[in-house]
């Protein structure tokens, strides 16, 4: 599960990056960490899951919120 983890972390970065300043990086998908993720999905077509998966983290790598 480590992995996923530090994806979460890289992903809540993208997101806080991306405008949501009240984001907490804690590795925690919370509330607001899964709305700002829907929105994330939204936004680029996505399934708005609410879920921090590799779709999103492709994403957030192709556009280049995180590495």
């Amino acid at each position: 599960a480590q992995g996923a983890d530090a994806r979460l972390v890289k992903i809540q970065a993208g997101l806080k990056a991306f405008g949501n300043d009240d984001i907490k990086l804690d590795g925690v998908i919370g509330a607001r960490t899964k709305s700002a993720i829907k929105e994330f999905q939204s936004l680029f077509g996505l399934p708005q899951t609410g879920e921090p998966d590799e779709v999103v983290y492709a994403k957030m790598r192709e556009i280049g919120l995180t590495d």
